[in-house]
């Protein structure tokens, strides 16, 4: 059987399967379902692949599954994937109610085209006539979305990354593959049915966090940091940058602030950020990654504040393969025509697939079909031929080109292919992407701490208005009650522990905030604390006092009523406003609610 008598018989039994490859793409698209949670569409496709009798796996990676066609002698390996995943675009009319969900970047498209390749290749009977092996694979989470969910499954250990290629290649899943292919969908021009030759940015995630110190935005914001300018500045010393990108590094940072503070009337002490920061090339992304942290320590310096920078390995830029494009090209042709083609395109979105690119010889064309922007609420699928079977066609007919007789196609492709990275070497960049960084400004804020070691006083007086709490004579010793352990995240919802030595804000009434400094050699158990080791807070209310000490002092809530700890300093600080306890035997008091 010679190679065009095979094409023939793939096409006309995906022309009779048509109706069924579309089907798959529509009920995909009516449930969809986000990253590492596609269960019903890896069961749909799983249980197709068993009915072609390609003995499938599920779950290969979280989600996903892969089933293996073999030819009828040994050779080359070819993977041909399909992404699971939807995108969250809650204005899409389509879209899920509770999740947002929405099939607008057209991976159903992909899944049934994979498979209805698989039911070409497989019912017409031409599989025997292949020299190698077709890896028919449902990748899981292609959009690198819903971040909290995917490093709560890194810290379950169930990922490394939180892209689903970048998974495969971890797990091993493409060391036995030569070469790879996959499409996606696109609007294009009137006329033009397939996109030949595309490229694409990669780019690194970055997670950001400011950290300032809260305090009453009306009366008194000179005792703040506000966490929220210095991400504002942040943001404006990146557009200050961007004049410093080459051209041809084609580099897109798009920050947004997540959460900009708590409510209007406090100066905002928390802020959060995410961003992406796009490249073209490797080193062009890791240049303008550094100016973006520079730009991001630079808004904390200004205004005292502290920044927080979580780098995430995101993608790898798209490239293209010239060997497997001029095969593609040529079965394009005979179906829709060579006026059909658009060639060769610079796209600075990312996709997962470019990781595959730097280790394998692929192909990732774009096909027409749809109307409106990817992930956007305009995205229709307006002509189901051009979306689901001239792909389908196009992709199949590639297979047979590369596998047929002894896989010589095949074989020039992976000959001539040079990859950018090994395995090794991949997994180290992604290691060295995935990194933590701090950066904390000199606070200049005037020490808080006004009394004498030793010393009872009444405070308020020249430092500052509203402390007005007194604590007579305690310089010989404070006897509480009980003390109770209090770990210090917990802690952190109270008072700003990152500033031990400034004005404490708690928002109580009828009780009072104490930051002091004491004498470790009067506590019984170990003081050990992350950031000065005589330095904890108490916090009083109904004439109690409670030492709230670092969780390494374990056993503290054993400490009998007789317990003294000599108060060296404190500053004591009163703000009407009822804070609600809830109280915890052997853990102290804990906030139920933390009015702002």
């Amino acid at each position: 059987m010679d190679i065009a008598e095979i094409k023939r018989k793939i096409c006309s039994e995906i022309d009779r399967n048509r109706d069924k490859i579309i089907e798959i793409g529509d009920t995909i698209y009516g449930h969809p379902e986000l990253g590492y949670k596609e269960l019903k569409t890896t069961e749909l496709a799983y249980t197709t692949m068993k009915e072609l009798g390609l003995e499938p796996e599920k779950n290969i990676a979280v989600t996903g599954c892969r089933g293996i066609l073999k030819g009828g002698k040994p050779g080359p390996a070819i993977c041909f994937m399909g992404e699971l995943d939807a995108i969250p675009s809650p204005e899409h009319k389509d879209a899920d109610p509770e999740t947002g969900a929405v099939h607008a970047c057209g991976h159903n498209v992909q899944v049934a085209v994979m498979l209805g390749a698989a039911m070409g290749i497989v019912k017409s009977g031409v599989f025997s006539e292949f020299s190698g092996s077709v890896h028919f694979t449902g990748v899981p989470a292609e959009e690198f979305i819903e971040l909290a969910f995917r490093s709560s499954l890194k810290e379950q250990g169930k990922i490394t990354y939180f892209g689903g290629k970048q998974e495969l290649i971890k797990r091993g899943l493409l060391d036995d593959v030569d070469i790879v292919m996959m499409m996606h969908v696109l609007h294009l021009p009137e006329g033009k049915d397939f996109l030949i030759g595309p490229r694409g940015n990669g780019f690194i995630g970055k997670e950001i966090r400011f950290i300032g110190r809260e305090a009453h935005a009306g009366s008194a914001p000179e005792e703040g940091i506000n966490a929220l300018n210095a991400a504002t500045l942040a943001m404006n010393n990146i557009h200050a940058q961007r004049e410093t990108f080459y051209d041809q590094d084609r580099i897109r940072v798009h920050p947004i602030i997540t959460k900009g503070g708590d409510i209007v009337n406090v100066v905002p002490s928390d802020v959060r950020m995410e961003s992406y920061v796009r490249g073209r090339t490797i080193k062009g992304l890791l240049d303008a990654n550094k100016k973006v942290d520079r730009a991001l320590k630079a808004g904390a310096m200004a205004v005292g504040a502290e920044v927080f920078i979580r780098d995430i390995p995101g993608y790898l830029p798209l490239l293209d393969n010239g060997d497997l494009d001029d095969i593609l090209r040529e079965n394009v042709k005979d179906i829709s025509g060579p006026d059909s083609i658009v060639e060769g395109a610079d796209f600075t979105g990312s996709f997962d697939f470019g990781d595959v690119s730097h280790l394998k010889p692929a192909i990732h064309p774009m096909i027409g079909g749809i109307t409106g922007g990817l992930h956007a609420r305009e995205y229709r699928i307006v002509d189901k031929e051009k979306a689901y079977i001239q792909p389908t066609k196009a992709l199949a007919m590639t297979v047979a080109d590369l596998l047929y007789g002894n896989a010589e196609k095949a074989k020039k492709v992976m000959d001539n292919f040079k990859p950018l990275m090994t395995k090794e070497d991949y997994l180290k960049y992604m290691e060295s992407v995935s990194r933590e960084t701090s950066f904390k400004a000199p606070d200049s804020k005037r020490s808080a701490l006004p009394g004498l070691p030793g010393q009872g006083f009444q405070l308020g007086i020249g430092e500052d208005p509203r402390a007005v709490a007194v604590i007579p004579a305690y310089g010989q010793g404070v006897v509480p009650q009980r003390l109770y352990l209090y770990h210090l995240d917990v802690c952190r919802n109270i008072c700003n522990l990152q500033n031990f030595l400034s004005r404490v804000f708690i928002h109580t009434e009828g009780t009072f905030a104490v930051a002091a400094q004491v004498n470790r050699s009067d506590l019984p158990f170990p003081a050990i604390s992350p950031f000065k080791q005589d330095i904890f807070f108490l916090l009083g209310d109904l004439g109690r006092l409670y030492l709230f000490c670092p969780a390494s002092a374990q056993g503290s809530e054993s400490i009998q009523n007789k317990t003294a700890v000599q108060v060296v300093a404190f500053v004591v600080f009163h703000v009407p406003a009822p804070l609600d306890f809830q109280r915890n035997p052997g853990q102290g008091f804990q906030p139920k609610a933390f009015p702002r």
